[in-house]
């Protein structure tokens, strides 16, 4: 969205610079780190990496300075109903929302494309493979989008009536 394209290049240097997951996760563990989860994003484009600072034999765990915070509370730290915690349910519903709108707007517009592809695939100049594959992609296109809008429709009820207990 920016206008400046340099704010973009280093997207993907530092897709290159960042290795295989393996080759990270071999990384961390060299340089005192535990890998405590990670999550693919984008069938694997992208990845959440979540480790944390491991003392070596011999070594004392360091503390954090009063400039660094962490990134995530423990989840023992903080009490249930802490002020940050309803920003982020609403955050999150949010977010499902968002994704089930473009989810539901895929999936209209699949339905219309198969529409169209029914009326009109007769007269391009397809082959019989060719033919027979649109009418599959369209299909299972329909059809997975179909259900991960509902997926995510339910997810999104789901968490309001979770975050019902807030306002």
């Amino acid at each position: 969205l920016s206008p400046d394209p340099s704010a973009y290049r280093y997207l993907s240097a530092s897709i290159f610079e960042f290795g295989h997951g393996p080759e990270f996760a071999r990384d961390l563990s060299a340089a005192g780190f535990e890998l405590v989860s990670g999550k693919a994003f984008l069938l694997g484009a992208t990845r959440l990496w979540v480790a944390r600072r491991t003392g070596k034999v011999g070594q004392n765990r360091a503390t954090l300075p009063a400039t660094v915070q962490a990134a995530r509370q423990d989840s023992g730290d903080s009490p249930q109903g802490a002020p940050g915690e309803a920003a982020r349910d609403d955050e999150a519903r949010t977010w499902l929302g968002a994704q089930a709108a473009v989810s539901a707007a895929l999936t209209v517009t699949l339905a219309w494309a198969l529409v169209t592809w029914a009326k009109y695939h007769d007269s391009l100049p397809l082959t019989g493979f060719q033919r027979s594959a649109g009418w599959v992609l369209l299909v299972l296109g329909l059809a997975v989008f179909a259900a991960r809008t509902g997926w995510l429709a339910l997810r999104f009820s789901a968490a309001g009536r979770r975050s019902s207990r807030i306002g």
